[in-house]
């Protein structure tokens, strides 16, 4: 209780987490989370089976549902793996985003037939189905797609020649078009179908559905689209996180066994035989992270020039004269260790962690992807009679 008002921990940190606005619907949709429609009650208390009936991917993973008061939780365990197939299912038995590309009447029939949707009110279910393929953009374009394809059927038949193997590509945001794109009628800049290259791939898509062929996709864990397919009742106009663009850093904090504050406690023996020692010292140090983050705002500007950069990353090894205490952790905890084959780095006779890195005078940003972080040519003694320098160095701060 706070202020004579129930709150809630697991969900909000009682009301600390704040959520972003929901976005804006209209139609039918709005009338049900209004709670005007008819039929809203039926909706909410079957929502989980709207969504998955309506969705373009579905979702796979470990999944355990928390008991207890408060809003509904699912845990997952390990990383939620997201799924899209082909546009044409092998057998005829389409389902997710393959609904969108059938003929209407066939898929509102196909998602009412459905044994996990038997709960559903069949005409509320066809009421969503047409607002999805009318509002949600991911919808819009796989419907597009089918009119696509349906074009380039009858166009392969006029001109008696062999019909064109078509690609759907969702696009990353600010990609221009490549040749023999075909827009999209109802489709944004983000969305585009051409016809494969000689090499049959499009570089900068960043999903790629095929129409007649192809296994399950899995969608990047990076991938701005894979909430807005997945989560279409709580996404209906798409992906709100693609407003904030891509961070600027991935922040890694790991535990240190021999922290000063762990081995005054333990004294000699294994931080082994003491994890809760250990985890209480880690919780206490990410909460000050945290505090510098959030509260002191020390990570405020954004990182889009070389000296905001070399401000608070560093990818060399500092001098003993410069900090002899960095000196000393950075040789001793981020020195990406030689690899060879066999080790668990190593990935197609390289290392995927791209190790040993090149030589870089000054700081270099990038167009895509990571900056080249400085990392001039010079050694330092690491043990005695033992050199290391800089390509072998993790970027920290």
């Amino acid at each position: 209780m706070i202020e004579g008002k129930s709150t809630f921990n697991d969900c909000c940190n009682h009301g600390k987490v704040e959520y972003p606005p929901v976005p804006e619907f209209n139609g039918i949709m709005k009338d049900m989370f209004n709670k005007v429609h008819s039929k809203h009650l039926n909706f909410m208390e079957y929502i989980r089976n709207y969504n998955s009936a309506l969705a373009c991917a579905s979702l796979r993973g470990d999944i355990q549902v928390i008991p207890g008061r408060g809003p509904y939780i699912l845990r997952f365990l390990g990383i939620p793996m997201m799924q899209v197939g082909p546009l044409y299912p092998m057998k005829n038995n389409p389902s997710y985003a393959q609904l969108y590309i059938v003929d209407t009447k066939e898929a509102c029939t196909r998602r009412n037939i459905n044994k996990a949707n038997e709960q559903c009110d069949n005409e509320l279910m066809d009421l969503l189905s047409q607002w999805m393929e009318d509002n949600n953009p991911y919808a819009v374009r796989f419907r597009s797609m089918r009119n696509k394809l349906d074009e380039e059927n009858e166009a392969a038949q006029d001109e008696g020649r062999a019909i064109q193997d078509l690609q759907l590509f969702f696009m990353k945001k600010g990609t221009g078009l490549a040749e023999k794109v075909y827009s999209l009628p109802s489709a944004d800049e983000n969305a585009a179908v051409c016809a494969p290259t000689d090499e049959g791939e499009f570089q900068e898509a960043s999903y790629v559905s095929f129409p007649k062929h192809g296994g399950l996709k899995y969608l990047c864990v990076t991938d701005p689209t894979r909430y807005g397919m997945v989560f279409h009742v709580l996404f209906p106009k798409g992906v709100r996180i693609k407003e904030f663009g891509h961070p600027d850093l991935l922040i890694t904090f790991t535990s240190n066994p021999r922290w000063d504050e762990i081995i005054s406690i333990i004294g000699d023996d294994s931080p082994a035989n003491h994890p809760d020692i250990v985890s209480k010292i880690f919780i206490i140090k990410l909460q000050e992270l945290l505090d510098d983050i959030v509260k002191h705002h020390i990570l405020e500007d954004k990182l889009n020039t070389t000296n905001k950069i070399d401000n608070i990353i560093s990818a060399e090894i500092p001098s003993v004269e410069q900090d002899s205490e960095l000196h000393n952790a950075v040789l001793r905890h981020m020195i990406h260790r030689e690899c060879y084959e066999g080790s668990e780095c190593w990935e197609n006779n390289e290392c995927k962690k791209g190790f040993p890195k090149h030589f870089c005078e000054f700081t270099q940003l990038a167009d895509k992807g990571y900056p080249f972080y400085q990392r001039k040519d010079n050694s330092v003694e690491a043990t005695e009679g033992k050199y290391q320098n800089n390509s072998w160095v993790v970027p920290y701060n």
